[in-house]
C-alpha cells in the first residue's frame, strides 16, 4: 500500500531567460507506514518535492497521488481538504506564535478544522502532547519561554492533531543542537511506530537521515539513489 506515488513528475522555475529545472521526471512510490529521509545539496529540489507532495505547489508535468487522490485532477477546495486532513507539516522555524501559550497554538488549528467544543479540543491536545514528551502542566506556558527542542516538539504535536496519514518535515532539526536533533528524530520514530503513518523528512544531516527506514538522494532533479537503512 502506497501513501504517495510520484509518476514522471517535473517542476521548473523561470530564472531570467532560462528555465531552472528542479525536478526532472522524478518517479517514486512512498510506502504507507515508513519513515523516509530526503537528502541532497541545497537548491536541488528537496523542499520543492515535499511542497508538491504537500499540495503547496503544483507539478508542471506528471502525476502525484496522495492518499489515492490524483492532485492534478482535484479542485482547489479538495486540495485544501487533503492538506488539512491527510497531511501534517513540521518546519525548521517551528511556525509557532511566540506570544501565545502552548495550548493556544494547538487549539487554533483544531478550531479552524471544525472542532468547536473546547473539551474535545483539550482531549485531543492532551493525547498529542503526551506522545511527544511534553507534560500537561506546561500547556499554559508561553512559546517564547520554550527551548528550541521544546518548540519543535510542540510543532510536531500540532502536525499530529488531525491524525494525518502523512507527515512532512522540512529540515525539522536544522535549528537544534545535537542532543535535541536526536530527541526529535526519536520522536518521529516513536510516532511512526505508534501511529502507523508515513513520515517524509528533508534533512542535510546524513547521520539524521540514516535513522530513517529509507534514505532518498536527490541530484539534478532526479532520484538517483534509494537506500534502505534498516
Amino acid at each position: 500500500m502506497f501513501s504517495v506515488v510520484l509518476d514522471l513528475v517535473s517542476k521548473k522555475y523561470i530564472n531570467g531567460s532560462t528555465d531552472l529545472i528542479i525536478l526532472d521526471k522524478a518517479s517514486y512510490n512512498f510506502e504507507f507506514g515508513k519513515f523516509y529521509s530526503i537528502v541532497g545539496r541545497s537548491g536541488l529540489g528537496k523542499t520543492t518535492l515535499v511542497s508538491l507532495i504537500g499540495t503547496v505547489e503544483k507539478a508542471d508535468e506528471g502525476s502525484i497521488l496522495v492518499s489515492n487522490h490524483n492532485l492534478s485532477d482535484v479542485s482547489m477546495h479538495k486540495l485544501t481538504e487533503i492538506r488539512r486532513k491527510d497531511i501534517g507539516f513540521v518546519f525548521q522555524n517551528f511556525s509557532l506564535i511566540d506570544r501565545y501559550s502552548i495550548i493556544d497554538n494547538l487549539e487554533i488549528p483544531l478550531y479552524f478544522s471544525g472542532i468547536r467544543k473546547e473539551s474535545h479540543r483539550l482531549s485531543i491536545i492532551k493525547k498529542c502532547i503526551e506522545s511527544v514528551g511534553i507534560s500537561e502542566n506546561q500547556l499554559e506556558k508561553k512559546v517564547s519561554q520554550l527551548s528550541g527542542g521544546e518548540k519543535q516538539r510542540i510543532a510536531i504535536c500540532r502536525a499530529l492533531l488531525n491524525s494525518p496519514s502523512i507527515i512532512i518535515a522540512d529540515e525539522p532539526t536544522g535549528n537544534l543542537d545535537e542532543d535535541n536533533e536526536q530527541n526529535i528524530v526519536k520522536a518521529f520514530m516513536d510516532i511512526k511506530a505508534s501511529r502507523n503513518c508515513t513520515i517524509i523528512m528533508v534533512t542535510h544531516n546524513k547521520s539524521i537521515a540514516n535513522k530513517a527506514d529509507v534514505m532518498i538522494t536527490l541530484e539534478d532533479g532526479k532520484i538517483v539513489e534509494v537506500g534502505g537503512t534498516i
